[in-house]
Parts: structure tokens; C-alpha cells; sequence
């Protein structure tokens, strides 16, 4: 049976707002190189190698939802996305499969296939560095989509994150339903919501 490797990465774990997003790819065509999505240095980078990966992968991706996150906390929320995107991938019955799982913890899933994680993977295997971009590129899409529904955060410069401008802007403007209550940012707004 042929050995084939799957890798997965997830994007969004530290942002104070938004979905994490979970890849998990095979690569089907070996000519072509990528890094992690942190080394390309503004998203048309990113995109530009997004397009490149995207022709040369099989590829599934997982996410859980803001609520999800608060609900399980966001390490185990992490794992779920992963989980997600193993559970959709279109496996081959011809392929006796390994996972590789960026991280110092291996997803587990009920599936008989060997699982490893790899510290820094995204920077050591192909596959995973595969996963890194597509799943930035998609969670960049969607953190652009709700700027347009709340430009007053600005989610399309920060995506997310707890830069200087998106914590002013949470103090000016409140939180959305795509906020993370469970992270302090943005409990402490709520708080001092809350005492006002």
C-alpha cells in the first residue's frame, strides 16, 4: 500500500476575534516550494502562494466558531478544527496514511493512521507549511469579509489580533458577536463595561 503524509496546521489560535481555521493537505505535485504563512510579509505574498499550493494539494479545512471557542477554551478548540479537517479530507483507500500535526500535541481521531506532532513543523515539512498558507489565506478572507459588515475594528489590518488600534477600538465601540469573551482583552472591556 502507497504511504502517503498528510499535514495540518491551524491559523487564528491568539486573535481576540474571529474563527480558528484548521488545513490538512497532501501534496500531489512535489514542484513547487513554500514556507509558513509567517514568512511571507503582507497578505499578496500569501495569496500569490495560496494560488501555487492550491494546484498542487488535495486539501480539507476545519474551523470552530467564536462561541466554540469560549465554550471549550481555545487549546481544545484548536484540536476540534483539526479534527475537522482530518474527518473532510478525501482520503484514498490505496494510501496507508501518516498525520502530521504542527504542535507539541498529536489530534487524536478514529481513524486508523499514525499521528505525530512536530514542533515548528510548519517550517520543517511541506505538507504542513501547505496547510499554514491555505489556512491563513482563508481565515484572512474571512476577517476581511467581517470588515465590511464592522469597519469601525478595522479586522482587515489586524485580522484579529490584539494590536493597539483593535483594543481601542473595543473600548470605543463595544464587542461583536465575533469577539472572543473569554480572552482577557476582551473580559476586561466587559468588565469595565460592566462598572461603568
Amino acid at each position: 500500500m502507497k504511504r502517503c503524509i498528510i499535514g495540518i496546521d491551524e491559523v487564528g489560535r491568539g486573535s481576540l476575534a474571529g474563527p480558528v481555521i484548521a488545513v490538512a493537505s497532501q501534496i500531489i505535485d512535489d514542484s513547487f516550494t513554500v514556507q509558513d504563512s509567517k514568512k511571507y510579509p503582507n497578505e499578496q505574498s500569501r495569496v500569490h502562494a495560496f494560488h501555487i499550493v492550491q494546484k498542487c494539494v488535495k486539501y480539507s479545512v476545519g474551523h470552530v466558531t467564536v462561541q466554540e471557542i469560549d465554550h471549550y477554551n481555545i487549546h481544545r478548540a484548536s484540536l476540534i478544527a483539526m479534527q475537522r479537517a482530518v474527518y473532510s479530507f478525501p482520503f484514498d483507500t490505496k494510501c496507508d496514511y501518516e498525520i502530521l500535526v504542527d504542535g507539541n500535541t498529536p489530534i487524536q481521531i478514529h481513524k486508523p493512521f499514525k499521528v505525530r506532532a512536530i514542533v515548528k513543523g510548519d517550517q520543517k515539512e511541506k505538507c504542513i507549511s501547505s496547510s499554514s498558507v491555505i489556512a491563513k489565506v482563508i481565515r484572512d478572507n474571512i476577517m476581511n469579509n467581517l470588515c465590511s459588515v464592522f469597519p469601525q475594528y478595522g479586522f482587515s489590518k489586524h485580522k484579529g489580533y490584539g494590536t493597539k488600534y483593535h483594543k481601542q477600538a473595543i473600548l470605543s465601540h463595544g464587542i461583536t458577536c465575533y469577539h472572543r469573551r473569554t480572552f482577557n482583552p476582551i473580559k476586561n472591556s466587559l468588565l469595565l463595561c460592566c462598572n461603568a
